[in-house]
């Protein structure tokens, strides 16, 4: 009898050790899926501060760049032009010309001499029309209003 309820026993508290790692194991599977769920968090904040950082630069950049390109547009609108350099090149264009209507261009003298008035006649309204006629300036700054 002894042996019997011991017998009895052993099969009662086989079955609830049983029934208990079976809840146990669906209790642990609840928290590895939890668990799961958390770590997926973390990454997806980790993501998320990465973005946030490559938003950031992006920004930065954009600032950047829009600083960039208002300096750059102050020079379009207003830069300076070197009024003295500018008509020693157009004197020494002019003189090139002369040069070439005499020594290249076989004309009779009179006709040279028309092209050569006339040259000198175009490089006069030219300055006149930048208002660079004696000018007692070094330099000029033009501006977009």
């Amino acid at each position: 009898m002894i042996i019997f309820a011991g017998f009895v026993v052993y099969i009662i508290w086989g079955l609830v050790f049983d029934f208990v790692m079976k809840e146990f194991e669906n209790i642990d599977k609840i928290r590895a899926f939890i668990r799961g769920k958390k770590e997926k968090l973390i990454d997806l904040d980790k993501l998320k501060a990465d973005y946030i950082n490559k938003v950031n630069d992006f920004k930065q950049q954009i600032v950047t760049i829009t600083g960039k390109v208002a300096e750059l547009q102050s020079k379009i609108d207003g830069f300076v032009f070197p009024v003295k350099e500018y008509l020693h090149y157009h004197h020494q264009y002019k003189e090139g010309w002369f040069q070439a209507i005499n020594t290249e261009i076989a004309l009779p003298y009179t006709e040279k001499t028309e092209l050569l008035e006339s040259c000198d006649l175009f490089s006069e309204e030219h300055l006149s029309k930048l208002n660079l006629v004696d000018p007692d300036f070094q330099h000029l700054v033009y501006s977009k209003n």
